[in-house]
This record gives structure tokens, C-alpha cells and sequence, in this order.
């Protein structure tokens, strides 16, 4: 069994029967190695199990079996350490919010053994950023090898991976992951929900806020996972009606964030009919000349269709997008600026040198044999 738009329809129907609860189409005996290859390359491998549970021969079922039960027995650990970390932020002063993740397994899947987690996404107000870094530090997390140069030189970046141990915690101050971020943070906690977890209480971005995350998360991987269009899918299945989509509307035109919703919400409804109200699709649908340019780089096809092609677009698309949209032409100066021409302490302590003219001589150098390299 190929890789194949096949495979993804059988991916989509196994998954709205989960999400609906109705009886799906059992495949034929003689597909499920196949099936096996490409639920476990698309991680989701556990949901087939539970749609199709009593109908998979063995020694496949045994298989499907063990992908739940590991995805079950990490996500169990990895929640306690979701309270564990709630209650340390909380007592130092801190409102986190959590993104994606377990609380989404548990509120859209229901399930903690379905959707595989690999890491805890925190988000902490920008201001309380080193706050949050130094509370983690003194409970044992330590930062990846590719954030100790910025956090000693004093940068505190928008959104970084800073701590490992055993498994990713990642640090975010921006829920929008925009090159430049915009100053909503009082509006995204003025409207967060509550998750009662088993010992302590889970805060949670409202329904709007999590939608928009989640819509810029995939459209800014290039749409490289197919778990997270189903993770939208779902989300939508299960509250499309609780949705305040004028407020969204109002919030996506507000932070200029509409050409991402509508081109990826647009292609969930390619794929799901009806799972997003039309009259929004409207509300936010980008100026044509922006509408044109992310149909030009995503080639405007529905992900059945290409994403077999395996994309991964990096995610200077979305930088280069956002630097695009009108407004904000000063902030967009400084952030080429800032990024053309880092801060000296920087600099020197990237290159490991106290001559600036070297430091920079090494980052340009570097930067024309990637160019030369990729060509």
C-alpha cells in the first residue's frame, strides 16, 4: 500500500468516525500492513485502533495495541509533569496558559492514549519570561544547545524550545508565533478556560485563541503534519457551535492574522464540508493580491492531494507573509534591522570572539555557503 491519496482518505474517514461516533468502512483483511506503515508514520496509529479495535486481525492488532498503550503510558507521565510544572509556575507568580497538547488529547480526542504528545507548550506573559526560565531552572530543566547563547546574552526570544529533560518543555510569550508580535496578552488571559485537572487546575487559551494557535501552527510547519489538520478537524467537530466567530473574525482582521486562517481553514473545509461557517470564510478572506500569493506558495490544493509530495516549507514562509501584510511599517524596519544586523553581545558570544568585525565576517560568510550550497 503506497503512499497515496487512498491513504488519506482513509486516514479522514477513520478519524470522522472517531470524532462522530458513527460506524466507519472496515478495510479489506489483506490491507492492514499497509494501513499499519502509514497510521504509525502519520501518528496516528492509536486512533485506528480504537475506530476499528475489534475488527483488525492479528498479528496487526497486537501491533496497534502496543502504539496505544506506550501513547497512553507517556501521556500519563507527561501530565503529571503538566500539573507538577502548573502549581511551581502558580506559586511563583505566574498565570501559565497551555497550548495543544494534553489538555487538547483529552478535551477533543477524550482519550490520553489516541494523540501522542512530545512536549509540554507553556505560555507565560512576555514580561514574566525570565521568571518562568529561572523557576524551571531551579526544578531541574536545563535549556537545549540551541538557546544558551541568546539567553546569556540577555535575549529573551519570542518563542524558543528551552528546556529538555527527558522530555520538551517549550517556552512560548507569543500564542500567535508571529514575526512580530502583537500586544494582545491581557485579552488572551481575560478570556481563558479552566480544565480541572486530577490535583490541580489547567488553564487553557479560550476557544478562539486556540483555534487561531492552532491554525498558524500548521500553516507555519508548511502543513507538514497531517495529525494536526485532524487535530483542527476534530476541534471543529466538537465546537463549531460554542465558537464566538464574530469575535474571531474581529481578532484575526485585528492582528492581520486572516490570509493564515483562510488558507488553512478554507482547506479544512476542502476536506470536511461544512466544518467552518461559510459567512466567516468571507468575513476574513485576504485582499486578492495577498489571497494570490498564498495560493502561489501552497499551490492552492486540497492536502489530499499534495500532501503525499511530503512538503515541509520552512517557516521563513510565514515570516516572509507577515512582513507582507500592511501596518506596522516601523516595527517590520526594526525586526529586519535586528535580524540583518544582530546585537554586538550577541554576535560575540554566538561566534565565540570579542572582535565584532570578525563575528560578523564569520555570520555572512556563513550565510553566502548556505545560499551557495543550497544552489
Amino acid at each position: 500500500m503506497k503512499d497515496s491519496g487512498n491513504d488519506f482518505s482513509f486516514i479522514i474517514s477513520a478519524a470522522s468516525a472517531y470524532f462522530s461516533n458513527t460506524k466507519p468502512i472496515c478495510p479489506s483483511q489483506f490491507s492492514w500492513e499497509g494501513i499499519f506503515r502509514v497510521s504509525v508514520r502519520n501518528k496516528i496509529a492509536p486512533l485506528i485502533y480504537s475506530v476499528f479495535t475489534d475488527k483488525i486481525p492479528e498479528p496487526f492488532k497486537a501491533k496497534f495495541k502496543q502504539t496505544y498503550l506506550f501513547t497512553l503510558s507517556a501521556n500519563l507521565y507527561l501530565w503529571k509533569q503538566m500539573e507538577f510544572l502548573s502549581q511551581k509556575l502558580t506559586q511563583a507568580g505566574l498565570s501559565p496558559l497551555f497550548l495543544r497538547g494534553l489538555p487538547f488529547t483529552l478535551e477533543v480526542y477524550g482519550d490520553l492514549g489516541i494523540r501522542a504528545s512530545e512536549d509540554i507548550d507553556i505560555l507565560v506573559r512576555a514580561k514574566n519570561w525570565e521568571i518562568a526560565y529561572k523557576t524551571l531552572k531551579k526544578l531541574g530543566y536545563s535549556p537545549t544547545p540551541y538557546t544558551p547563547t541568546k539567553i546569556e546574552a540577555g535575549q529573551a526570544p519570542i518563542h524558543t524550545n528551552l528546556f529538555s529533560k527527558g522530555r520538551l518543555v517549550e517556552i512560548h510569550t507569543d500564542i500567535l508565533h508571529l514575526t512580530i508580535p502583537v500586544k494582545i496578552e491581557e485579552e488572551i488571559w481575560e478570556r481563558k478556560r479552566i480544565l480541572q485537572g486530577n490535583e490541580t487546575k489547567i488553564y487553557l487559551p479560550s476557544l478562539e485563541h486556540t483555534l487561531a494557535n492552532l491554525c498558524i501552527h500548521l500553516h507555519r510547519s508548511g502543513f507538514s503534519i497531517f495529525l494536526w489538520v485532524l487535530d483542527i478537524i476534530g476541534f471543529l467537530q466538537k465546537w463549531k457551535g460554542e465558537i464566538d466567530w464574530h469575535y474571531l473574525k474581529d481578532f484575526s482582521l485585528r492582528t492581520k492574522i486572516h490570509p493564515f486562517l483562510y488558507t488553512v481553514l478554507s482547506m479544512v473545509n476542502q476536506i470536511v464540508p461544512e466544518s467552518v461557517p461559510a459567512s466567516f470564510l468571507l468575513s476574513i478572506k485576504p485582499h486578492p493580491l495577498i489571497e494570490q500569493i498564498e495560493k502561489y506558495l501552497w499551490r492552492g490544493k486540497p492536502y489530499i492531494e499534495w500532501s503525499k509530495k511530503h512538503h515541509n516549507y520552512s517557516a521563513a514562509w510565514t515570516r516572509f507573509l507577515h512582513l507582507l501584510y500592511p501596518g506596522r511599517y516601523g516595527e517590520k524596519l526594526l525586526y529586519l534591522k535586528k535580524n540583518i544586523l544582530p546585537p554586538p553581545a550577541w554576535m560575540k558570544k554566538r561566534y565565540q570572539t570579542n572582535s565584532l568585525f570578525l563575528a560578523y565576517s564569520k555570520r555572512f560568510s556563513q550565510v553566502l555557503k548556505n545560499r551557495v550550497t543550497r544552489g
